[in-house]
């Protein structure tokens, strides 16, 4: 942005579904990308780029609730799965019925209904993932995209399952971050 290539310091994630191209945008959100309002969240005062860390209110697994107290996410639109404290991450497969696999992957029945949202609480707004935002179809087994970290710090990776429901925005000259419902 200082040297006149782009108007503002924001780079942004649109990630397609299936045969949808995705795409990165510098210089501003590409507003036909996504639906209604980005809101947007002060990244942490002692994060430091590339991270972007901010806070995370709440996460509840369908009607249960988790936490209620401050934990912190990160985005990382490269990472396939999401992750985050062992212990929640186990509750939520616990409630999906999920098998682990030899890769350390989680598994349910692809006929499996629906099972319980997870959801974030950012703010006083509410981020919610379904079976459809976190399955991954691989041949005639289906994967939960969510991974337990190996301790119970209380930080949530938030991966390609949220950027691709979420359109993602982080602003530089704001030190913040910002998500909107992607269009798709």
């Amino acid at each position: 942005a200082e040297s006149g290539q782009i108007e503002k310091p924001i780079f942004a994630f649109f990630l397609g579904r299936e045969a949808e191209a995705g795409e990165l945008s510098f210089g501003g959100p590409f507003a036909d990308r996504y639906a209604g309002r980005i809101h947007f969240f002060d990244v942490e005062e002692h994060s430091l780029l590339p991270y972007w860390l901010f806070p995370v209110d709440a996460l509840w697994i369908g009607d249960t609730t988790c936490f209620t107290r401050v934990h912190s996410a990160i985005v990382n639109p490269w990472a396939s799965f999401m992750s985050g404290p062992k212990q929640q991450v186990m509750s939520f497969l616990q409630a999906w019925h999920a098998t682990e696999n030899n890769d350390s992957r989680w598994a349910i029945s692809c006929d499996q209904e629906e099972g319980p949202l997870l959801i974030f609480r950012l703010q006083g707004r509410d981020y919610a993932l379904s079976k459809d935002d976190l399955l991954l179809r691989r041949g005639s087994s289906c994967l939960l995209a969510i991974v337990p970290l190996e301790s119970d710090d209380p930080y949530w990776v938030f991966g390609l399952p949220f950027v691709r429901k979420f359109y993602t925005v982080f602003d530089a000259g704001e030190r913040r971050i910002g998500f909107a419902q992607a269009r798709h």
